[in-house]
């Protein structure tokens, strides 16, 4: 329960500063994908896709933007945007995690990369592209692999009853 509590906690403050601070840059890690990133590939394989899950729900409920696009014909508009990419996210690296080295930054980085051009490109599709250039989904994309190592490793620090996600894997 403790890990749990722990991750949801620092989960909820990645997204705030994710909606508040990083809200209007052009360039700037995505904090919560980042943190989806380094707990599929590092944590114990007993609830990542959960934990994947609610970092998602917690995302739709903060984001402004997940309540604009509604119209008659897409209800919900964006609102379940992040709480399925994100789980999606969990889903598609299920079979892979045997051949990850966990505790290393190159998968979080990989997975984050990865995740956050996909992520980037459906919004894209979905909503439009706006602003958004290949140069900045890139540098976006670089910068939220950057974050997930900075995590993993912060997150690798803490005591291990305490850590947010477990030991698990190679």
């Amino acid at each position: 329960m403790l890990r749990w509590t722990t991750f949801l906690l620092l989960a909820l403050a990645a997204v705030m500063i994710q909606h508040s601070l990083l809200g209007g840059a052009r360039f700037a890690p995505d904090l919560p994908l980042a943190m989806v990133a380094w707990a599929v590939v590092d944590g114990t394989t007993t609830g990542f896709v959960a934990r994947a899950w609610w970092v998602g729900m917690l995302r739709d409920a903060c984001d402004p933007a997940a309540l604009i696009f509604q119209t008659a014909s897409n209800p919900l508009g964006f609102a379940l945007f992040h709480t399925t990419g994100y789980f999606l996210v969990a889903v598609a690296f299920w079979p892979l995690r045997g051949l990850v080295f966990r505790r290393r930054g190159l998968g979080w980085a990989l997975v984050a990369g990865c995740a956050s051009i996909v992520l980037a490109i459906a919004d894209g599709l979905i909503g439009g592209f706006g602003d958004a250039t290949a140069t900045s989904i890139l540098g976006n994309a670089v910068l939220t692999a950057i974050a997930a190592m900075a995590i993993g490793w912060m997150a690798g620090i803490l005591p291990s009853w305490l850590s947010p996600v477990g030991r698990d894997g190679a």
